[in-house]
């Protein structure tokens, strides 16, 4: 549900942005797709080869409809919004090691309309409006160690969500985004002293 927030939100804003914006906001994502960022050691594939085969055609095909689509005729066409999600959706693939490509960069930093993507690792926080409570984000061993290559296009995004599956998007909402994360949490001191202590916990 997490997810499917970050994918209609991004999407929505897409749809905001003039057809000379959505233009630039594509060709930063095919950028990302293909090349990847960051230089030597700290060089990241941002896709695998595969998806982005795939994903070059359908995108050569409907590129136009996507950049001058209307709101209401990206409603009537469901499958500009799929190609869409499809372009920013890593979560399926096997390897890149985080889950949306957002063309929009850091949620809740002042942006003006260029694209700055980043590659997203979403983390769903279970809400709990009468206690409310710290919560733990676990990163797995792909995550950290691709989120530590090109540390500064990596951002953590937690989103809260509700207990009860049957609840909507409209029930979820934005936390924060934690750009850097590995700098800004101090994973490796906290790797570090897990392992000297035995344990692991990251917080």
């Amino acid at each position: 549900m997490a997810e499917l927030f970050v994918l209609h939100a991004c999407w929505q804003r897409f749809l905001a942005h003039t057809p000379e914006t959505r233009e630039s906001i594509l060709d930063a994502i095919m950028s990302r797709r293909e090349h990847g960022s960051g230089e030597g050691n700290d060089r990241v594939a941002w896709s695998t080869k595969t998806a982005w085969r795939d994903l070059e055609k359908r995108l050569e095909r409907d590129r136009g409809d996507l950049i001058s689509c209307t709101e209401e005729g990206a409603e009537a066409s469901k499958e500009l919004s799929k190609l869409f999600r499809d372009l920013i959706e890593v979560a399926n693939e096997r390897g890149p090691g985080y889950d949306v490509l957002d063309p929009f960069g850091i949620w809740g930093a002042p942006s003006d309309s260029a694209p700055d993507p980043r590659r997203v690792e979403i983390k769903a926080i279970l809400r709990d409006d009468e206690k409310p409570q710290a919560y733990r984000i676990v990163l797995t061993t792909n995550e950290f160690h691709r989120a530590s290559r090109d540390p500064e296009s990596y951002v953590l995004r937690l989103i809260a969500v509700p207990r009860e599956p049957e609840e909507n998007l409209q029930q979820v909402h934005w936390i924060c985004d934690i750009p850097n994360p590995v700098a800004e949490l101090e994973l490796v001191e906290q790797i570090g002293r897990g392992i000297r202590g035995g344990v692991l916990p990251l917080r």
